[in-house]
């Protein structure tokens, strides 16, 4: 059987649990918390104290993985061993003779946070040959984590509009963590069955209404040079909730789907839509609006300059500029 996240989370809901379950990757939020619901679910309590042993990987070797998975549960069903940090494991490899023939009344979960095993060696050939759990935990694209706000928000029992949703996501970026925690504290501050508009992740989230990467857009796309300056000189004054990163990033993902959307507009604003896969008709209405106010030829020299701005932002060809110079530079070529 094919294991998922979501076969692993309902799977440790219903008290079923493989014997070896390796998850790996660079979004740790997938990680943390298979984690977590594999120590509430897989021993009372009472069973932890002389069941559960919780590993780091840079303390341990296989050795003592295997020892500890050997033991046998004492009055509880199974035990579950944990290994945190799994990717500083330095001898990983050897545990392919445990995976090989694993104790069936053992829970073994091995967490690789950011990283994955290496793929071509014999620990991971050894895991998925014995048909063993193994979940990548890959970062969410744009879509992805849209869907993933509306669907935890859901969970919380809230109601999101679209451009809270933008919001929340033009801010945090797909640190799932993260928003994790503010969808939290939207649910602490609003309750049950309250609505989420733009005006509360303002107030509660700490976005400043002025100074967004949305509004920097809406002022892009009115052609107000003055409105955007303002914005991009309050943005840099608060790069620790709005790197400017982040806003480059921004940018280039709006403008070119903007060109994208465009270059389909001849078949109409549904179906255009439909062939880049965006359903959110708030983002064709921005596509639309900024096709409306730039040529396709300038839309193509707009993205050249986002990309331009994205090296000088890492340091190549700066002429000594600093990140605000930079942002305001690219900002008067788009507006030109």
């Amino acid at each position: 059987m094919a294991h998922t996240y979501a076969s692993l989370l309902e799977g440790f809901s219903r008290r079923e649990f493989p014997p070896v379950v390796v998850a790996a990757g660079a979004e740790t939020y997938f990680i943390d918390a298979l984690c977590d619901r594999l120590e509430a679910t897989a021993l009372t309590e009472e069973e932890k104290s002389f069941n559960a042993s919780i590993l780091y990987g840079r303390d341990v070797s296989a050795a003592d993985v295997i020892s500890e998975a050997r033991r046998f549960p004492l009055m509880a069903d199974r035990v579950l061993v944990v290994v945190r940090e799994a990717q500083n494991l330095r001898d990983f490899e050897a545990l392919s003779a445990y995976f090989k023939n694993p104790n069936p009344s053992t829970v073994l979960f091995l967490a690789f946070m950011g990283k994955t095993p290496d793929k071509r060696r014999e620990g991971y050939k050894s895991l998925l040959a014995n048909h063993h759990a193994y979940i990548e935990a890959v970062p969410l694209n744009e879509g992805q984590a849209k869907a993933w706000i509306r669907s935890e928000s859901t969970r919380r029992v809230l109601k999101i509009e679209d451009t809270a949703i933008s919001l929340l996501y033009e801010s945090v970026g797909t640190d799932l963590t993260r928003l994790a925690h503010e969808l939290d504290k939207l649910a602490v501050a609003l309750g049950e069955g309250a609505m989420v508009t733009p005006v509360e992740v303002e107030k509660h989230v700490g976005i400043s209404r002025e100074f967004n990467n949305l509004e920097l857009i809406r002022a892009l796309v009115n052609k107000d040079p003055n409105r955007a300056y303002r914005i991009a000189d309050g943005l840099s004054k608060q790069t620790k909730s709005t790197p400017l990163p982040m806003t480059l990033g921004f940018l280039y993902a709006t403008f070119g789907k903007a060109l994208v959307y465009g270059s389909l507009r001849p078949l109409g604003s549904a179906a255009a839509g439909a062939a880049m896969g965006q359903k959110n008709p708030y983002a064709l209405k921005d596509y639309e609006a900024i096709c409306a106010k730039y040529p396709q030829a300038k839309l193509v020299r707009i993205v050249r300059y986002l990309r331009e701005a994205d090296l000088a932002f890492k340091g190549v060809r700066t002429g000594g500029a600093t990140t605000d110079e930079l942002l305001r530079e690219l900002l008067f070529k788009i507006l030109v």
